[in-house]
């Protein structure tokens, strides 16, 4: 666990405006008991001109891309919401148990 001054620090930066892609820190990925390293896994929404993609990357490295030409617009704006995010997260979670 991150001790006070740590998230004072963080939270300071973070209301002066300064960009962070995470706000996790390395010991949630990591068990010090098991010695068991966890993936970081996210999702990163792909917007161009033409089209609208969502891509799910694990340790940084892309895993699996979802086509936006695949949905439609209700569907799209699922995906957009936290629990869109979720959802899919679920999903990958899934296929990795499988």
């Amino acid at each position: 666990m991150a001790d006070d001054d740590e998230l004072t620090n963080t939270n300071s930066n973070f209301s002066e405006g300064k960009n962070f892609s995470s706000l996790r820190t390395e010991n949630e990925f990591f068990d010090e008991n098991k010695n068991i390293r966890y993936p970081s896994v996210s999702i990163k929404r792909i917007k161009t001109k033409n089209r609208e993609d969502w891509e799910i990357l694990e340790n940084n490295k892309s895993v699996l891309l979802l086509y936006g030409d695949n949905f439609s617009e209700d569907e799209k704006q699922f995906l957009r919401s936290i629990n869109g995010i979720q959802f899919v997260l679920s999903i990958y979670k899934k296929i990795l148990n499988d």
